[in-house]
């Protein structure tokens, strides 16, 4: 696929299929049939991904080089994935190869990766191997001399971005067949940007990332008997700090500081077994231990008058999630399919403990062997919500869990979808339609965000015991063999939701509804050596709140601006969304016959400004003797990618 910055990314590439967008351009949390990104669960080798974010967004913490498979669930969810409302992105990395040892490296425009994978050891004949990717960017490098500059006082400013990530994985089988795996991923980003004088300085520094980390043991137990035990680490941290310096007797004095932190904690405990009696029927059972641990925000400010530091926490929560699944998957004839399940949840935090049963169904009935009609049902309940206090695509977003005050989240979904398979041509053709309910939804009140508010109870600053609705019908056709290959997608829906106490309880369009969203990618195999690909896309404009009248600045000077007055929830939409990528591989063997692969490629190909954000610009309008007549106050759009060409460089080394 054409990729942004020449940095592929599964993220993006998923945000192309039916029933699935991004929110702002360039950013990587998936809105999942009407979904909020924080009701995605996403994992990595069964370890909770809870921010999936590099480069404020515009690419993902998944590196392509390190990944082995991608299963994205939408409807129909298997009992034993829970604990989110709209969809499952199951991740799985590479094992590495056992037989000979194998070394890729790349180069782009953002940054540099290296993959090494191989056996362990010639003694285990092949039983054991490894993989280890590392990915970072060279921004340092490019803006070393604004830092040397900065420093000698020949510049205001400075800034400094740096983004890594690594994967590691290794496996050995046992000659009693049981299998162990170890898998790690740490990922982080660093921002920090200062600006003064020889005498005066302030910073500004925010950096995030994520740790997981997975121990997995399986062995068969029996001929037709498996047993699955996974215990996995996940954590995500967030900081932000500003900081305020002035230089007295040749040494900077800290004026002032504040610094903002959130974090959560998960460490799981999984058990599941799966017995296949006969060809046609499998059983699956478990059970799943969680115990969280959130600290929604943490705020130190230390001031040079008071030497004392002030720190408001709102306090450290633990929580407990345990459940227990079954599955049946029986073809009791040849055109009848079922999965049947149940999932019992219980999740305890403080002295509140909420207990659910989550049905799940799903049918596929398959007339011939070129029809399929399918039939899903599923409850979810989920225990963890996501308070994002902007719509730019910085990661200030906070995780917070459900508490006795605030319920957990609740959906209700039911699916259906009829798929036609046409051999001759490698044609797949598919249509879908859905309709979603969920509670005890919640958002930000107006005006407020855990900055600001720092000295409230997060519960405080929300509303809550929202409901939301949505229902859409997805159209997709996919040719997957032959010279081109491809897909387009088309998606008619609707997402709205509901408080009591926003617009006098009156329905409105989610942020995240687009109305009408069109995808179209192919790749054409020109040659052996060469392939192009293109991808462009349209949506309908995202929802957006805007001003509708001013009020008059009451006891302020002559020349103060007005009071802006806002009026129901999401108002106004944006102009439509639409953007063409284009993109060209040429592989080749190399002189020490090595595999290497140019990619070439442009994003945005016609410069279409896509809105990012939209800005209000305020003027005055002067009459005679300098009088002001009147207010001008424009609504601009502003944008942020214009056309951007890249290229990268891989080679192999075998």
């Amino acid at each position: 696929m054409p990729a942004l910055l020449g940095e592929s990314d599964i993220i993006k590439a998923l945000a192309l299929t039916p029933g699935v967008t991004t929110g702002s351009e360039g950013t990587t949390g998936l809105q999942v049939r009407g979904g909020t990104p924080d009701q995605n669960l996403i994992i990595l080798d069964d370890a909770i991904v809870y921010n999936v974010s590099h480069l404020f967004g515009f690419v993902s913490t998944f590196n392509p080089d390190a990944i082995h498979k991608v299963d994205l669930y939408k409807a129909g969810f298997p009992a034993r994935y829970g604990g989110r409302l709209s969809s499952v992105i199951d991740v799985t990395m590479k094992e590495g190869n056992n037989q000979r040892r194998r070394v890729e490296a790349g180069v782009g425009l953002v940054g540099s990766r290296l993959l090494i994978e191989g056996p362990l050891g010639d003694s285990l004949n092949g039983r054991s191997s490894y993989m280890v990717s590392a990915r970072s960017s060279y921004f340092t490098l490019f803006l070393l001399p604004t830092l040397i500059a900065f420093h000698r006082a020949n510049s205001g400013q400075y800034f400094n971005y740096w983004l890594y990530d690594i994967n590691a994985k290794a496996n050995h089988q046992f000659r009693d067949g049981g299998r162990l795996l170890v898998s790690v991923y740490n990922g982080n980003d660093f921002w920090g940007a200062q600006e003064g004088s020889r005498t005066d300085r302030s910073s500004f520094n925010l950096n995030w990332g994520n740790t997981t980390a997975t121990l997995r043991y399986t062995r068969t137990l029996l001929s037709n008997l498996f047993f699955r035990s996974t215990l996995t680490y996940s954590r995500y941290r967030y900081s932000i700090e500003t900081q305020a310096r002035t230089r007295q007797n040749d040494a900077w004095e800290t004026v002032q500081r504040l610094q903002a932190s959130s974090t959560v904690r998960d460490l799981t405990a999984k058990v599941g077994f799966e017995w296949t009696p006969n060809t046609k029927h499998t059983v699956m059972a478990g059970v799943d231990l969680i115990k969280h641990r959130f600290r929604p925000t943490q705020i130190e400010t230390t001031y040079a008058l008071n030497p004392d530091t002030l720190t408001r926490i709102n306090a450290s929560k633990p929580a407990t999630e345990m459940a227990a699944y079954l599955e049946d998957e029986l073809r009791p004839v040849r055109w009848l399919k079922t999965n049947l399940g149940l999932r019992a949840v219980s999740y305890q935090v403080g002295a509140r403990n909420y207990e659910y049963v989550e049905p799940r169904l799903t049918l596929n009935v398959i007339p011939s062997q070129r029809v399929a009609v399918k039939l899903a049902y599923t409850q979810m309940h989920q225990f963890v919500h996501l308070l994002s206090s902007n719509s730019i695509g910085l990661p200030n977003d906070i995780w917070v869990p459900a508490t006795e005050q605030v319920p957990p989240q609740a959906s209700e979904q039911t699916a259906v979808g009829v798929t036609y398979t046409v051999p001759a041509y490698s044609l797949n053709l598919s249509i879908d339609a859905y309709l979603k309910r969920s509670t005890n939804l919640i958002d930000y009140q107006t005006g407020t965000n855990f900055l600001t508010n720092f000295n409230r109870r997060w519960e405080t600053t929300v509303e809550r015991n929202g409901v939301g609705e949505s229902r859409g019908i997805e159209v997709m056709a996919s040719k997957t063999q032959g010279q081109l290959t491809g897909w387009v997608s088309y998606t008619l829906a609707r997402h709205r939701r509901r408080f009591a106490t926003i617009d006098q309880n009156r329905w409105y369009a989610a942020s995240f509804d687009r109305r009408h969203v069109f995808s179209m990618t192919g790749q054409c195999k020109f040659s052996e050596k060469v392939s192009g690909v293109a991808t462009w896309i349209f949506q309908s404009g995202q929802p957006t709140t805007v001003p509708i009248s001013l009020q008059e600045n009451i006891g302020q000077e002559a020349t103060a601006y007005p009071i802006l007055i806002y009026g129901d929830r999401n108002n106004y939409r944006m102009p439509a969304y639409h953007r063409l990528d284009l993109g060209i591989t040429v592989q080749h063997r190399t002189r020490r016959f090595r595999n290497a692969q140019w990619s070439f490629g442009v994003y945005n190909a016609y410069n279409r400004a896509n809105p990012f954000y939209l800005d209000i610009e305020r003027g005055l309008l002067w009459g005679g003797n300098r009088q002001i007549i009147g207010y001008d106050y424009k609504v601009v759009r502003k944008a942020v990618f214009p056309v951007l060409p890249y290229v990268s460089y891989n080679l192999v080394f075998d």
